[in-house]
């Protein structure tokens, strides 16, 4: 679960929120020191962004199912991205084949997160 965390940036506060469940639900699941309910287990997969099932399978040793977290639109606009979510973006723009979109918005984003333009020599491989 920690791990997890540290991957998709969040707070467990945020989590129990994403989860619709409490932050002393979550305290009391990662400690071991009740039994999880079937409603807990959702909640955790919710507020991790692990598919339906993946509690039961880490509690019998296995690997939880991660979904696809989608970058919200307004990190993007704004800038306000994790390395994680700008590696998601451009490969994303990547995957549809369109170059000049992805240069675009390498650009874009690059600006944002240093506070100046992309220099000319630094985009030789444009």
């Amino acid at each position: 679960m920690e791990r997890r965390k540290e991957e998709l940036g969040l707070s467990w506060p945020e989590i129990a929120s994403r989860g619709g469940t409490t932050r002393e639900t979550l305290l009391q699941a990662r400690n071991g020191s009740s039994r999880l309910r079937s409603s807990t287990r959702r909640a955790i997969e919710l507020g991790l962004s692990w598919a339906a099932g993946s509690v039961a399978r880490i509690l019998e040793g296995g690997q939880p199912t991660t979904m696809d977290e989608p970058v919200p639109r307004a990190a993007i606009e704004s800038g306000d991205l994790s390395p994680q979510q700008v590696v998601k973006v451009l490969s994303a723009l990547a995957d549809l084949g369109d170059a000049s979109l992805f240069w675009e918005t390498y650009r874009t984003l690059y600006a944002r997160v240093h506070g100046t333009a992309l220099d000319e020599s630094q985009d030789q491989i444009n």
